[in-house]
Order: structure tokens, then C-alpha cells, then sequence
């Protein structure tokens, strides 16, 4: 199982690698922002927040004074990265609201207090079950995801309606679709992350854990994937599948 989740990891950040450096070399044309935060998203998250984190937990029996910099490297990582998506969230579901800047503000305030509160703890204190109070890091940075979910779920919706009247374009619903499935899959992570103490009490949720987020990482990486840089014979199926007539 620690195999498994190992080569989940490996599969999550390829892909955040890949996608996150051609989105921010794409936002250098184009000088737009959402391209910009969701590309450093996934550099801050992919390569450093989540292997960070799986490195700490790796090292809290064999490097126990190495642990909580890894940790604290990944708090940082995984801040950062849900910060970005907080941008993302207002530049495209709200961008012209007068509140979405100041609840992005607010919220990132409170992921900056949340991740410094954190560092330095020592190995004893890693994790949830140590330390509960981690579990406002783990809220903060899990409910920009959900935020971002059930926006885009809400905007499907829109273009679904407009899909059936001939007014949207099936490629841009599916990768609404696709972008909304990563976001649920991050949030399930945190979502399992911060019931895991509970868990325990029904089976070993601890030793689950690697194969169940890492199962959701691989979701992850194929979501964005295939939402931002599709092979073409994948474009083709969605359009056929809407009744677009494919040349």
C-alpha cells in the first residue's frame, strides 16, 4: 500500500509539474491572471506542499529533527497553492464583484496566520492526532478547494442548459467539468485528512491513508490533464458524445 501511494505521488506531481509550467508560460503571452494562479497552484502544491508532506510523515521515525521543516515547507507549499486558487475562484466565478477581492484578502490573511502557527512544531506535535489545533490549517487551505468546487459545479450547470440550445461549447463544459472534479478531489483529501482521528475508530485510517489520497491524487492528475492539454482523439469523443460534427 505505501508502494501504491508512492507511485500516486509520483503521478500527482508529474502532472502538476507539467501542467503548472505550461500554464504559467502561458499566462506570460497572454498576461492574464488565472492562468498565472492556477499554474504556480500546482508548482507551489504539486512540488512542494504535497510531496513535503509525505516526506514529513516518512521522516517522523527515521529523521525526527528533519520532519517538521518538511512539514513546515509544506504548510507553506499547500498555503500558497490554496491562495492561488482563492485568486483563481474571483477571477473567473466573480470577477466583477466589489466582495470578492476582500474575501480572498480575509481568507488568505487567515491561511498566513494558520501556516506560521505551525512551523516549528516539534515531531511529537505533527499531525492531527497530535495536534488538533492543525486542524484550522487543514480547513483553511481544504475550503478554498471546496469554494472553487461548488462554484464550478454551479457553472456547469449554466453550460449545460446553454448545450442543450446549441450555446455553448461542449470542449469548455467538460473542462469546467474536469477542473471540478479536481478541486472535490483535493477537498476529499482534506476532507479524509481532517476526519482521520475519528476514522480510527471504525479501522486503521492512518494506514488506509496512503492509498486513499494517493488514489484521488492520480484522479487529480488525470483531471487536470486532460482539462487543460486534452489529446486530441479525447477532444474528438466530446464532441461526438454532444452531437458536434468532428472534421
Amino acid at each position: 500500500m505505501q508502494l501504491f501511494g508512492l507511485f500516486c505521488v509520483l503521478a500527482y506531481c508529474v502532472a502538476s509539474l507539467v501542467v503548472g509550467v505550461r500554464l504559467v508560460r502561458l499566462a506570460r503571452r497572454t498576461r492574464e491572471v488565472p492562468e498565472l494562479v492556477i499554474g504556480v497552484c500546482f508548482l507551489s502544491g504539486g512540488l512542494i506542499g504535497y510531496p513535503a508532506s509525505v516526506a514529513a510523515q516518512l521522516m517522523v521515525s527515521g529523521s525526527p529533527a528533519v520532519a517538521p521543516w518538511m512539514a513546515g515547507a509544506s504548510s507553506a507549499g499547500l498555503a500558497v497553492a490554496a491562495a492561488c486558487m482563492l485568486v483563481a475562484w474571483w477571477k473567473i466565478y466573480h470577477p466583477a464583484s466589489r466582495w470578492g477581492p476582500w474575501i480572498v484578502l480575509a481568507w488568505s490573511g487567515f491561511l498566513a496566520v494558520v501556516c506560521v502557527s505551525q512551523m516549528g512544531r516539534p515531531v511529537e506535535e505533527l499531525g492531527l492526532a497530535a495536534n488538533p489545533s492543525e486542524s484550522y490549517r487543514v480547513i483553511a487551505q481544504g475550503g478554498a478547494y471546496a469554494v472553487v468546487a461548488w462554484s464550478g459545479f454551479r457553472y456547469h450547470r449554466l453550460l449545460r442548459r446553454r448545450l442543450r440550445l446549441g450555446l455553448a461549447d461542449p470542449v469548455v463544459a467538460n473542462r469546467i467539468w474536469l477542473w471540478n472534479i479536481a478541486a472535490t478531489a483535493v477537498t476529499l483529501q482534506y476532507s479524509y485528512a481532517l476526519a482521520a482521528p475519528w476514522l480510527n475508530s471504525l479501522f486503521d485510517a492512518v494506514s488506509v491513508a496512503p492509498a486513499f489520497i494517493g488514489t484521488l491524487g492520480v484522479v487529480i492528475a488525470l483531471s487536470i490533464t486532460c482539462a487543460f492539454y486534452p489529446p486530441q482523439g479525447y477532444l474528438r469523443w466530446i464532441r461526438s458524445r454532444a452531437g458536434v460534427e468532428v472534421s
